[in-house]
């Protein structure tokens, strides 16, 4: 996980050798977009950090998750994108499919087989 970040973070912020806290930035952007608050189907506010994991994970043989986001742009190129939901999901599906990290190395020939289970492990 370490040189996925690491990797991420010389193509986010185009640095050879990103520092501690340049890294640590990134965590915390990436962690920062599962911890705002969200609406439930109810249409009530959910801010509860518990009530969100406990829906995520609510099967106890499942102990680890992985995090993707996307779009993955450095802040200079953000204002020329503009990207769909339709799109975003896409990618996402993709990457987990694949087992990517970033977005450029998504692998698109791989696809799931008829009846494989949709988690990887």
């Amino acid at each position: 996980q370490n040189d996925h970040l690491n990797q991420t973070a010389k193509r986010l912020l185009t640095k050879r050798s990103p520092s501690f806290k340049d890294l640590n930035q990134l965590i915390a952007r990436s962690m920062g977009s599962v911890m705002v608050p969200c609406y439930r189907v109810d249409n009530k506010l959910n801010t509860s950090w518990r009530d969100r994991v406990s829906h995520l994970f609510s099967h106890c043989g499942y102990k680890f998750s992985t995090v993707c986001r996307i779009p993955q742009s450095s802040a200079s190129a953000k204002e020329f994108n503009s990207y769909t939901w339709k799109y975003l999901l896409k990618h996402l599906n993709q990457m987990q499919i694949s087992g990517s990290y970033m977005e450029e190395k998504i692998n698109w020939s791989v696809a799931l087989r008829r009846g494989s289970p949709v988690m990887r492990s």
